[in-house]
């Protein structure tokens, strides 16, 4: 049976989260999480950074090689599917999954850009990147299309 699974929530910008959001936060990652069952008998650990377009565009830059911003970038620290393979684990016996970064000023764009509300953006980008952490791709037509699904079915669950 898996444990809990423990999301730190780091802001590093200066828009104001309150903790309705944190609690948004919290909650989708966890229940993207749950999609994947699998049998690690520890607790597992995300770390989600709230961030710039500014310090997106230069970790995209510096990770992707893409010079410019973007929404959402994911690091996977912990291969599911090749079990045990990198664990990164502190003295609590967590084993981190990976960090999940959003810009926050994008969220506010496509807001403005789409007619979407905050809350749904956040929430479609956090699925997206845990998605991304748990080893879903959208490098071909075959794997977008498997993740797009899966994305769409759990944010029609978090309504």
């Amino acid at each position: 049976m898996r444990k809990k699974t423990n999301v730190l929530i780091k802001n590093m910008t200066c828009i104001k989260i309150n903790d309705r959001l944190k609690k948004i936060v919290r909650d989708t990652v966890k229940n993207t999480i749950k999609i994947k069952k699998n049998k690690i008998n520890k607790k597992l650990e995300i770390c989600v950074s709230l961030i710039s377009n500014k310090k997106i565009k230069e970790l995209n830059k510096i990770y992707r090689n893409i010079d410019s911003s973007t929404d959402v970038l994911s690091f996977v620290m912990f291969d599911l599917k090749k079990k045990y393979k990198n664990i990164i684990s502190n003295t609590e016996n967590k084993i981190l999954l990976g960090d999940i970064l959003i810009s926050l000023d994008k969220i506010k764009e496509y807001r403005s850009n789409f007619n979407t509300n905050f809350e749904d953006e956040l929430k479609f980008l956090l699925v997206h990147g845990s998605l991304h952490i748990l080893g879903y791709n959208h490098t071909n037509e075959k794997e977008k299309e498997k993740m797009f699904l899966l994305q769409d079915r759990i944010l029609k669950n978090l309504k």
